[in-house]
């Protein structure tokens, strides 16, 4: 007699609606098309694949805006950034994006580098100052695409923004709430939501989170950040695969 198999229990992942790289592309950068900056966060660990989305990010959407600007202080060495694959310069510092040649489309583009170029700790990139200098760019209305690697590096203690001295305001918080109407889109990463504003997260049009440890998850919970269903699928995604949050949409599971 023929042993009869029992059906395999698949994982959380498995029986989830999913979307292919270009519909994901497409529904993050949907703002563009009316004129508008978008507003990206990626959240995950480091290895988990959020660099390498990120740079397929940037790619879709730099053709979109004049200007690109990528920060990277974490990479310990020149020529070795994973945001090589879409700009080709590189620079140490704010004021050195002066200096930037336009390429033959008249766009320019540089990742700053800081510490991860120099070397010096006292070249840590001014969020604050750089910001400011994003907003005064995107006054044209031409479009600006700025990319911080590690968002968390942008906050003072956990949850607060950066300021630099002697201005009440905030140039990072105002990129986020008030840049979209110049074009200016924002697409960053981040290894812990508990670590950034949550304005960062709540003026995200879209969330990509990545499988997080276990260690993580009450926080999710207790934050009200996703819901018990929400918080299943990403304890249990596969490595690149990660979530995808869009305000309006049931969220979907994708991989690049």
């Amino acid at each position: 007699m023929e042993q009869q198999q029992l059906p395999q229990v698949p994982l959380p992942s498995d029986n989830l609606n999913r979307i292919s790289k270009t519909e994901c592309l497409a529904l993050i950068t949907a703002p563009i098309a009316r004129g508008f900056g978008y507003r990206h966060l990626w959240i995950g660990y480091t290895g988990s694949g959020k660099t390498y989305a990120n740079v397929e990010l940037l790619a879709a959407s730099e053709g979109a805006h004049k200007r690109m600007v990528i920060v990277d202080q974490k990479t310990s060495s020149v020529d070795q950034t994973p945001y090589l694959a879409v700009c080709d310069t590189e620079i140490p510092t704010i004021e050195d994006l002066d200096k930037v040649k336009p390429d033959d489309r008249g766009h320019t583009q540089a990742i700053i580098r800081g510490p991860g170029m120099t070397g010096n700790l006292e070249d840590l990139i001014s969020f604050d100052e750089l910001a400011r200098k994003l907003w005064t760019m995107g006054l044209d209305g031409k479009g600006v695409l700025f990319s911080p690697d590690e968002l968390s590096d942008a906050c003072e203690g956990e949850r607060s923004w950066l300021r630099g001295t002697g201005d009440k305001r905030s140039y990072m918080r105002h990129l986020y709430t008030q840049g979209r109407t110049n074009k200016i889109s924002i697409a960053a990463n981040a290894q812990h939501v508990q670590e950034i504003p949550r304005a960062a997260i709540s003026n995200s049009d879209t969330l990509g989170i990545f499988v997080q440890d276990r260690k993580e998850l009450p926080y999710y919970a207790s934050s009200n950040f996703l819901d018990s269903r929400e918080i299943e699928i990403v304890a249990g995604l596969k490595e690149y695969e990660f979530l995808f949050v869009k305000r309006g949409m049931e969220s979907v599971v994708c991989r690049f």
